[in-house]
């Protein structure tokens, strides 16, 4: 039988020569096929973080008065995204609106990998804003609103060992105190911010619009009710009826009663509905004054007359005006 003949030693020599210049050309290609994986992987985590806070914010516009969803105390995470058994309106409404998003419904609270990779919210509740009525002009308002950050981690739902602080991911807790300078620590990714700030301004904007549609309708009501009368008459033609004899040093300015406008038979005789202008856009109560005096300076109903309108100053609070405290009321004459 033929011996069976074994590698030469400049063989072996060629095949590893082979395999080192085959592993440097390899390699750097390889390198950076990880690198596009891991950026394609972080930009997809992005998107997907957007498409929660968008969401986020669909819902504190339409449904949560510009408040954020609470973070979800989810199975390993105290701040996961959503909790898909809540049946409340806030929860319905926001599992619709990620559906709508075009967000994968297994990768809500992960990545939506076969590792399942926490994604973390953290929110801070409680801030404020003052600012003008008007933005630029007129008496201040306050506005409370939240902040709160979404972001991918590396840790698995399975794994215990990277949940140090009880929150999956190697990122600090965010506060009203560092979320100016608030940033994810790695392997942690893809932070997106989401404030309800915007939300409060827009909702401003529509109470404001609210507000100065019914001092129009209010003037246009008491003009063409004057155009009508004699030029020697003298009557208060603001509408409204059964109040009267009030003290104006203790209601504010009113010698009136002040009339809750999502109740009493005001709007309806101007053409408003009570529903949308009684009240401003986080259903805090408006309230109006046909008499309005604050000098205490003339005779109930006397000349020359004056209304005002009046409602809460921290308007995000949806209060009705305080009775009792003037400071805390936004008053507006006409």
């Amino acid at each position: 039988m033929k011996k069976a003949r074994g590698f030469t030693l400049l063989e072996m020599a060629i095949v590893v020569a082979i395999i080192v210049v085959t592993a440097l050309i390899m390699t750097p290609i390889f390198g950076k096929y990880l690198t596009a994986l891991a950026r394609n992987h972080a930009e997809q985590a992005r998107i997907d973080n957007q498409r929660i806070a968008d969401s986020m914010l669909a819902v504190a516009q339409n449904e949560g008065n510009g408040i954020l969803p609470a973070p979800y105390a989810g199975p390993g995470n105290p701040n996961a995204i959503a909790n898909p058994a809540d049946n409340s309106a806030i929860g319905i409404a926001f599992r619709q609106a990620l559906s709508e998003s075009g967000l994968i419904p297994t990768a809500i609270n992960d990545d939506g990998t076969s590792a399942k990779n926490a994604r973390v919210y953290q929110r801070v509740t409680g801030l404020t804003q003052s600012m003008p009525l008007y933005f630029r002009s007129g008496p201040l308002v306050s506005m409370t609103y939240d902040y709160g950050v979404i972001y991918a981690t590396r840790c698995p739902e399975s794994d215990s060992s990277c949940r140090g602080s009880g929150r999956p991911g190697a990122s600090p807790s965010l506060t009203a105190a560092n979320r100016q300078s608030w940033a994810v620590v790695q392997p942690d990714l893809a932070p997106v911010f989401v404030s309800t700030l915007p939300v409060q301004k827009s909702m401003l904007a529509t109470t404001t619009r609210r507000v100065d549609r019914v001092r129009d309708a209010l003037l246009s009501y008491y003009r063409g009710k004057q155009l009508s009368a004699a030029a020697t008459d003298t009557t208060n033609w603001f509408p409204g009826s059964g109040y009267g004899g009030a003290n104006p040093a203790s209601h504010q300015g009113c010698r009136d009663g002040w009339y809750e406008l999502d109740s009493t038979n005001v709007l309806p005789l101007i053409g408003l509905s009570q529903g949308e202008f009684g009240r401003t856009s986080w259903g805090g109560r408006i309230e109006y004054c046909r008499d309005y005096d604050p000098a205490a300076s003339k005779g109930a109903n006397a000349p020359p007359h004056a209304a005002a309108i009046r409602f809460r100053s921290d308007v995000s609070q949806g209060a009705a005006p305080d009775a009792a405290v003037l400071g805390n009321n936004v008053i507006l004459t006409l």
